[in-house]
């Protein structure tokens, strides 16, 4: 009697931790956790990377974004739309430039507002690095707006909110 009670109570527990963390790990809001450090992985460059990789990873990076995405960055006046093919070409130009890349989310929080879309306030610490030169350190504040699109989430507008002082 006490063997199966036992049983019984290991068992409830074990499929309450089992729909808990599958629950967890496949919240719209963790598949977007995913996808931003997905993306910071995909940004990363080091000096020896190929041409092949870094056309691939542009790729990827852009699949990321809406078929249609905006850019704003207010404090320099810059509002700009991109498709997606634009995306892949401005990020193997800038990756192009420098010999290593650096990049990190922090303090990334995300709100699903209604379904199909979600924001994401975070904080990106970037450093690029040239050559033979000193690299460049940016801490930007950032907010972006997602759409989720047949189950996959896309970046659709990405805004710098303030750039914060050191």
């Amino acid at each position: 009697m006490v063997n199966m009670r036992r049983i019984i109570i290991t068992g409830v527990l074990l499929a309450a931790g089992i729909i808990t963390s599958f629950w967890f790990f496949n919240s719209d809001e963790a598949k977007i956790k995913r996808q931003f450090k997905a993306l910071a992985e995909l940004v990363a460059k080091d000096s020896e990377e190929h041409q092949l990789i870094a056309a691939a990873n542009a790729r990827k990076i852009s699949n990321m974004f809406s078929e249609i995405s905006r850019f704003e960055i207010p404090s320099h006046s810059i509002s700009r739309t991109y498709k997606r093919d634009n995306i892949q070409a401005h990020v193997m130009a800038v990756r192009g430039r420098y010999s290593a890349i650096s990049l990190k989310f922090h303090d990334l929080q995300i709100s699903i507002l209604e379904e199909g879309l979600a924001h994401a306030n975070f904080t990106a610490y970037v450093e690029l690095a040239w050559d033979l030169a000193e690299p460049v350190r940016e801490v930007q504040e950032l907010i972006c707006r997602i759409e989720k699109i047949e189950n996959d989430w896309y970046i659709k507008e990405t805004e710098i909110i303030s750039i914060l002082e050191r």
